[in-house]
Formats: structure tokens, C-alpha cells, sequence
């Protein structure tokens, strides 16, 4: 985790070296110090000088010519050192950079979090290929792709009745994806995570295709799906208290994309579609979409070091169907559960962790049973401990039964941004802190319609008792707060009386966790809090 510094009114995060070397070559620390600035880090080869003088120019075109000459005469000697002193730091870049890849080794990104893992190039091999021995892949004798793109071609014409232009479905150049793996450094040994890119791939504008028609047809998750720790917060909230004979827990499914199983999937696709319609040109329909699903799913071809490979199970990261099908396989597992009547009185599913709340006395019990749903599908769990269990990017904790969050950092996270120096544009450098924004205001509502009445009368004139009309000084109110950041508005929450302390808890544990906490930890974002008077009154 990032060390913290804490001043008088700002938190300081300093990150740390986040360079792995798991080779044996060694690096001098200016090496790591570029290496450590991410593998998204850009050097510039040159420098911003015309685009300065073209603002300088543009901005100075109204004056006389006497100050124009002042003013290009002193900013020229300003911007030409510092522009020089740039060069110079990124020729030392891009000099770096060469030396770097001159190295025998291969750079890549970490399974979980942004470190940069050095490992040499004949040890990945060894570790890829290892993989390819052992996991659910088939080596074969000669190039898949002149067969893959006549099944293409084939199921397209059969299904032409869907698209109003079939060529745009068809890849003009069409290439066998490659696969590339990343180190899971959380864990002990060398496992690798394999990733599949089939953005060339023949079937791959045909998947995309699909997904976008299945998402427009409406929600494709089950019930007890979530999208976001936000929505997490929001249903639990809505489930009440826990009970004094349940714990929380969570399951998290091992290995989830190279052990879905595809047939289910689609089964559990084809189940979904046809509740949506009962006609019979709906359910011709639904039997093409399937059979273009089975077919982007079943073309799962890839090679490695001009070999060629296909996976004889499970679904690959890259390909854009996986996330759907991993869903409908999850939804047709949760079916079977809610059959066997095993189904936890609170169960959130967020891709493979699931939140429970379990009856204390059932707890290892449900874990057996949902273990036995599949073969291939094996749940491992975590119990809450001490009231507190760490999910998604919260922490829940049962006070008394009731559920109160917080946020919540894996040991993993990094909290790595673009680089200032970097050579993108600000836009692109900005873009994540834009996400950690949040606009926060706080108002109170009033529960009458009118609170001050006036009685006009001569100053030395004495009201009349039978002409005054009894109001509400101090009527009942409530103060409301919420927020909106990057990801929209949040819920509004009821606040009773305000002070530093309640500030802070009610910021912390409730507004910051609407949201999406992916992005946002207290000590890296900007608070900003809106001071605006409102006059809102709320009608009896």
C-alpha cells in the first residue's frame, strides 16, 4: 500500500517503487526510476515550442508593435531554456528507453494492480508454455484460420435475415489472436493470467455485434446481480438488519473463466431470449442468435511462437462475448441453487464474488452444497471477522445488525495515474483525478408552506389579539445531503444535526461509497464542497 504522510490539512500519498524484478539482470536506479512511471508512461522525442509561440502570438496580436517586441523578446529567453531543459530530460528518456529494450527481458503489467513485472524473456516462455501443457488448450498440426473463415462465411449467409448489411460483420484481414499472460504476483509460485486478444479474429465484429443487440433487448444480469458497489450499498440497505444467528460471508468462484461451461451458457441465453417474446419469427430469431453465440464462442483458436493452439474449455479474456457468457452461466448456477433450496436469504453477485448473509449454523454446510452444483465450479469463502468483512471496494460492518461501510483498499492497489511529465495531453492526465471528484451540498427542508406572517400598523398603534395569526417560528425540518460525481447522482441520506465529526463520518461512510468507490480513496481525491444557500421549502 502507498505510505502516508499526514499534514495539517491535506493527506500525501507517496508511492513506492513498484517495479518488480523477478529476473536475474540488474537495473541501475535511474532504470527503475523510468520504469517505475508505468508501462503507459509516453516520452516525447520533441519539444511544445511552436505551439507556444503560436498562443504567445495569438495573444499579444492587438498590441503595438513596441510591446510586442518587449514581450517576445523576454518570453523567448524564458521558454527557450525551459523548453530546452525538457529536451534535454527527454532525450535522457528515449536514451533510457533504448537501453531498456536492449535488455533480455519482457515488460508487463501485473495481474491485479499497475505494477510493472520484469521477467526474462526465456522464463515467460517457459511459464506460457508450461500453461499451455497443463491448462484446457489443444495443440494442433496446422493453421485453423483458411477453415475458421469458411464457417464464418457460412453461418453469416444462414443468418443474413438479422443484419441489413452482412459485410460489415465479415473481418476484411482477418488474423489468429495471440495469447499474452501476466504475472499473478499476489499470489505464491508463478501462476500466470491468460489473455486472448481476438480483436483481429474472424468472429470478433460478430460478437461485438451480438452484444450490443442483446444489451438493447434489455437487462441481461439476474436478480441477484450488481453492478457496482454502489447499487451493493443501496439493496442492502433495502434488506434491513441482520440477524443475531447470521454472519456475513463471501464466495468467490476459483478460476470462473476457464472453467464456464459454455453449453449451459447459451442454453441459459436461449432461455432468457425467448422470455422476451412468444411469436414464432422471435423464437426462429432466437435460434440464429444462439447459433452465432456457439459459434463466436467455439472458434477459439490462438497462436504462440508461430504455433497453433485452440481451448478445448472455458472462455478467454479478450474475447467480447466472455463477460456475457460468464454471466448466463452464473445465472444458470444460481437457478440450480434456488432449485435445491440452498439459496442464502441476502446473495449480491458481483462477476464471481458473491455477498451473503448466512445463517451462522448453516455456513459450512451451504458452502458444501453450492460446491456441488458443478464439477467444474468450486466456491471458496471468507467469514467475516470481529463484525467486519472486506467486499468489492467496501468494508461491511455489522454494528448491532445494522450494516454500516467503509472504504476499503486491497493490498494490491497502487493507486498509479498518469505521470505529469508524460508525454500525453492534459486532457488524457486529468482524466482520473476528473473521477475523483465529488461535488457534495447538503440541504434543509422545512415542513410548512410559509413561516413569517406580517401585521402592518402605526408605530404608536397596540396589535389587536383577534387580528393575529399564530405561525410556526421553528416548524419541523429535516437536512438532507447527497452528491454527484463521475458516476451520477447519488441517494439522498437524512442527516440529524451537523458537527466536525458528524460531517466527516456521514462523508465517509455514506455519501463517498455512492460513488462507485473503484476510483476514489479519501486521501487522493478532491473534496469539494458546494456552499449554496437554498431556499427550498417542502409543501405539507
Amino acid at each position: 500500500m502507498p505510505n502516508m504522510s499526514t499534514g495539517s490539512a491535506f493527506t500525501i500519498v507517496i508511492l513506492a517503487n513498484y517495479v518488480v524484478n523477478k529476473s536475474s539482470i540488474e537495473f541501475t536506479p535511474r532504470e527503475l526510476t523510468v520504469l517505475n512511471n508505468g508501462l503507459g508512461y509516453a516520452v516525447s522525442a520533441t519539444t511544445r515550442l511552436d505551439e507556444t509561440i503560436v498562443n504567445i502570438e495569438a495573444g499579444i496580436k492587438w498590441l503595438s508593435n513596441e510591446a510586442k517586441e518587449e514581450i517576445r523578446s523576454g518570453i523567448s529567453k524564458i521558454s527557450l531554456n525551459t523548453e530546452k531543459k525538457k529536451l534535454n530530460e527527454h532525450q535522457d528518456d528515449l536514451k533510457m528507453v533504448r537501453q531498456l529494450r536492449d535488455k533480455p527481458v519482457y515488460y508487463l503489467k501485473a495481474d491485479k494492480g499497475n505494477n510493472v513485472v520484469i521477467m526474462a524473456k526465456t522464463d515467460y516462455d517457459d511459464a506460457v508454455s508450461l500453461k499451455l501443457r497443463n491448462g484446457n488448450f489443444f495443440e494442433l498440426r496446422k493453421d485453423p484460420m483458411p477453415e475458421s473463415i469458411k464457417r464464418v462465411d457460412r453461418a453469416l449467409k444462414e443468418a443474413s435475415t438479422l443484419f441489413k448489411d452482412i459485410t460489415k460483420l465479415r473481418m476484411p484481414n482477418p488474423s489468429l489472436p495471440r495469447i499474452r499472460c501476466q504475472p499473478k504476483i499476489h499470489k505464491e509460485g508463478h501462476e500466470m493470467r491468460e489473455i486472448i486478444a481476438g480483436s483481429n479474429s474472424p468472429t470478433f465484429k460478430i460478437a461485438k455485434w451480438l452484444v450490443h443487440e442483446f444489451l438493447a433487448l434489455g437487462n441481461t444480469l439476474s436478480k441477484y446481480a450488481i453492478r457496482n458497489t454502489g447499487e451493493l450499498t443501496s439493496k442492502l440497505q433495502e434488506a434491513g438488519h441482520i440477524n443475531t444467528n447470521e454472519m456475513m460471508v463471501s464466495f468467490d468462484v476459483k478460476s470462473l473463466f476457464p472453467n464456464t461451461a459454455i453449453k449451459p451458457a447459451i442454453h441459459q441465453l436461449e432461455v432468457w431470449l425467448n422470455k422476451l417474446n412468444t411469436t414464432i419469427d422471435w423464437r426462429a430469431k432466437v435460434r440464429q442468435y444462439t447459433k452465432l453465440a456457439s459459434l463466436c464462442m467455439g472458434e477459439n483458436y490462438f497462436t504462440f511462437r508461430d504455433k497453433f493452439y485452440k481451448t478445448t474449455a472455458g472462455v478467454s479474456m479478450g474475447n467480447p462475448m466472455s463477460p456475457l457468457v460468464t454471466a448466463m452461466f452464473m445465472a444458470y448456477v444460481e437457478t440450480i441453487i434456488e432449485e435445491k433450496g440452498i439459496m442464502p436469504r441476502i446473495w449480491f453477485r458481483y462477476v464471481d464474488d458473491i455477498f451473503a448473509i448466512v445463517e451462522k449454523d448453516r455456513v459450512d454446510n451451504t458452502l458444501t452444497e453450492i460446491n456441488r452444483i458443478h464439477p467444474k465450479i468450486q466456491f471458496t469463502i471468507e467469514k467475516e471477522e470481529h463484525g467486519s468483512l472486506p467486499f468489492l471496494d467496501l468494508r461491511e460492518i455489522n454494528n448491532s445488525g445494522k450494516l454500516e461501510f467503509e472504504i476499503y483498499r486491497k493490498p494490491t492497489a497502487t493507486q498509479r495515474t498518469t505521470p505529469a511529465t508524460s508525454a500525453h495531453t492534459a486532457t488524457q492526465k486529468t482524466a482520473a483525478y476528473n473521477s475523483m471528484v465529488a461535488f457534495s451540498d447538503e440541504c434543509r427542508l422545512e415542513a410548512v408552506t410559509e413561516k413569517l406572517q406580517y401585521v402592518r400598523r402605526r408605530p404608536s398603534e397596540r396589535y389587536q389579539e383577534d387580528c393575529v395569526v399564530r405561525t410556526i417560528k421553528h416548524p419541523p425540518a429535516a437536512m438532507i445531503w447527497s452528491l454527484i460525481s463521475a458516476d451520477g447522482p447519488g441517494p439522498l441520506y437524512f442527516v440529524e444535526g451537523m458537527d466536525a465529526c458528524q460531517y466527516q463520518t456521514t462523508f465517509c461512510a455514506l455519501i463517498l461509497i455512492t460513488c462507485d468507490a473503484a476510483d476514489i480513496q479519501q486521501p487522493l481525491c478532491k473534496m469539494v464542497h458546494l456552499v449554496i444557500v437554498l431556499n427550498l421549502q417542502l409543501i405539507c
